[in-house]
């Protein structure tokens, strides 16, 4: 029955899920041949599930998702329920074969498709680190690589947060340089997320060492941005538990200029020294006692 009640759950014919599931293109045809019309009421179906194209596009299954997009290509503009296209799911997991296939067939209109979150297929393939998948994505639509997500995170704030990889960020922060648009490199790399915090900042919190060093090498780096907190990137490190490495990052930060925000805040001659001549200075977090692991760091100051 094709058109069922109202309050039904959506289906799928358990013969075409099965189908995708397998990538069984002689499956396929053979249903087609009893329904002709059988793809184009899925829209009606199974709005809030994944429809085959979606199932196809996150297993891999190239020629069935060529079939589905060459019989139905709306196939490829539906949402399932966590909002996830096709082109989200062959990004998320590297099918980059579908993601040619749904980019030439349908459109790049399909890299700005957006999930619950606000994400684009390009956001999902920077979380997984996938690099020949977002070189497809910029290419064919240039601006999606400078939008934002509904938490204000760009491209590489996503890169940084899920994927401890500096060769995609590398990659992202070298490309997307030399993609046109309205935000120049200086500010992408300084973007504030929605809680401002820069990918410095989160950087630094993942103990990221070489994500750091490739981002305090980068001219036009702000290493004292603050966040909504009033933290800048060397206070998230002197703010959480003491880990292995903390010593090497907080050397790194310091070696580029790196100040806490009471330095930043005091004028220049009270900087170097929380101990200095005016008392009505506030301490900065070099003179807090829940710090003493931080000693070697505090000796570099």
């Amino acid at each position: 029955m094709a058109f069922g009640n109202a309050n039904q759950t959506p289906y799928m014919d358990q013969r075409l899920e099965a189908a995708s599931y397998s990538g069984d293109l002689d499956m396929l045809h053979s249903l087609l041949r009893e329904d002709k019309l059988l793809l184009h009421r899925l829209s009606i179906t199974t709005t809030s599930i994944d429809n085959p194209l979606h199932i196809a596009a996150s297993l891999g299954h190239t020629e069935f998702a060529e079939e589905l997009i060459i019989r139905n290509p709306d196939l490829a503009s539906e949402l399932n329920s966590r909002g996830l296209s096709a082109l989200h799911l062959a990004s998320a997991h590297g099918h980059l074969s579908i993601v040619k296939q749904l980019i030439s067939k349908v459109g790049s209109h399909l890299c700005l498709l957006k999930d619950k979150d606000g994400r684009l297929p390009v956001h999902t393939a920077a979380m997984k680190g996938r690099i020949s998948i977002l070189e497809e994505l910029i290419s064919a639509c240039p601006e999606s690589a400078r939008a934002l997500t509904c938490q204000k995170e760009s491209v590489l704030h996503l890169a940084v947060q899920f994927m401890n990889s500096v060769e995609t960020l590398e990659y992202l922060v070298e490309k997307l340089g030399v993609v046109g648009g309205e935000i120049n490199d200086h500010e992408l790399l300084n973007l504030k997320d929605d809680k401002g915090n820069t990918i410095l900042h989160h950087a630094v919190a993942r103990r990221q060492l070489k994500t750091v060093k490739l981002l305090l090498s980068k001219e036009g780096m702000e290493v004292n941005a603050m966040n909504l907190k009033g933290l800048t990137a060397l206070d998230v490190l002197l703010e959480s538990p003491s880990e292995n490495g903390d010593l090497m990052l907080g050397e790194m930060i310091r070696a580029a200029n790196g100040k806490v925000s009471g330095e930043v805040n005091h004028q220049p001659s009270m900087q170097r020294n929380c101990s200095g001549p005016n008392p009505k200075a506030r301490p900065s977090h070099k003179c807090s006692p829940n710090l003493s692991l931080k000693t070697g760091l505090q000796g570099k100051v």
